[in-house]
């Protein structure tokens, strides 16, 4: 009896998650490198990981500076410059920053995150980017939302 009343419950749970907008993937990214030019982190969304290049910190300026550490919901965006991505929304005082194709964050991006395959060697950017950012398309096809945990894996002076 006990069994059967389990099984009911993992039911209705499924089903409430499933037409209620349980979020289908959570993401992590890890940042490791502070730079004067770019902050770099490890990002794993289900079992993949992608590298992400952004520009440094800055006080969460507008266009210039990488986003407070945060969990944030990330939705499905269709930008007109890149296309099928995912926007980070409910940053304090800044939006559409997005997932797009880069490869140095003072040159390819104005506060969103780059995805790269690697880290590009000697360099404070990532590499491959327009293979990663094929990859975390098809990682996420169908997903509509996701939330997203940026938070240090060494600790830095946010002051």
């Amino acid at each position: 009896m006990h069994g059967l009343l389990l099984l009911h419950w993992l039911v209705v749970q499924y089903f409430f998650n499933m037409f209620f907008g349980q979020k289908e993937y959570d993401a992590v990214l890890e940042r490791f490198a502070y730079l004067p030019e770019a902050t770099l982190g490890k990002l794993t969304v289900k079992d993949h990981v992608f590298w992400i290049a952004e520009r440094p910190w800055r006080g969460n300026k507008k266009e210039v500076s990488c986003i407070p550490n945060g969990t944030y919901t990330c939705k499905a965006y269709t930008s007109k410059r890149f296309g099928e991505t995912f926007e980070i929304t409910e940053v304090p005082n800044r939006t559409y920053i997005l997932f797009h194709v880069g490869n140095f964050p003072e040159k390819d991006s104005h506060g969103c995150l780059l995805v790269g395959s690697s880290l590009m060697a000697g360099k404070p950017a990532v590499s491959a980017s327009k293979n990663a950012m094929a990859k975390f398309r098809e990682v996420l096809q169908g997903v509509e939302s996701f939330d997203i945990e940026i938070k240090d894996s060494t600790p830095y002076d946010w002051s």
